[in-house]
């Protein structure tokens, strides 16, 4: 038995860009102890969501990063969006498309999580307590899994 033949994908990154930005203290300033110990950062919440183009020649990937957990000194929201071009054989709306499309939104979210750091640290670094680091996520191994329903949470350090 003969296994079929994955339908050609080919996808050329277009553009990345800032789509949403928001950063503040949990807390007042005048709250803020000098003298307290710094804890580690408490990991943040990573959402990716998929849009294909009407015509299917473009894909949309938008990767938010949050700051869900309340032990977090800071909250924050940021997203970016990586824009590709496809070029593929396959019907992108059928359901058997499915791994191709969360191949899609891992190649997508692996692109963007670089700019999502880098801004989140740059944020965080002007801010009273100093920057806070993203951790490095596998979007392969945690998008491909049929369980994650595209919430992740990366692991702590």
């Amino acid at each position: 038995m003969t296994t079929p033949a994955l339908p050609r994908v080919e996808m050329t990154l277009a553009h990345i860009f800032l789509d949403h930005a928001e950063f503040r203290h949990r807390s007042e300033p005048l709250d803020f102890d000098p003298s307290a110990e710094r804890k580690p950062s408490p990991p943040a919440a990573v959402t990716v969501n998929l849009r294909l183009a009407e015509d299917k020649k473009s894909v949309a990937v938008r990767l938010q990063v949050e700051s869900e957990n309340p032990d977090n000194p800071y909250i924050y929201s940021v997203a970016y969006v990586a824009l590709f071009t496809v070029q593929t054989d396959a019907d992108l709306d059928a359901e058997e498309s499915k791994p191709i499309r969360d191949r899609m939104m891992a190649t997508g979210a692996t692109v963007a999580m670089p700019f999502a750091r880098e801004l989140v640290g740059n944020l965080t670094g002007r801010s009273r307590l100093g920057p806070q680091w993203l951790n490095p996520i596998n979007f392969a191994t945690h998008l491909l899994n049929p369980e994650s329903q595209n919430k992740l949470v990366p692991p702590t350090i």
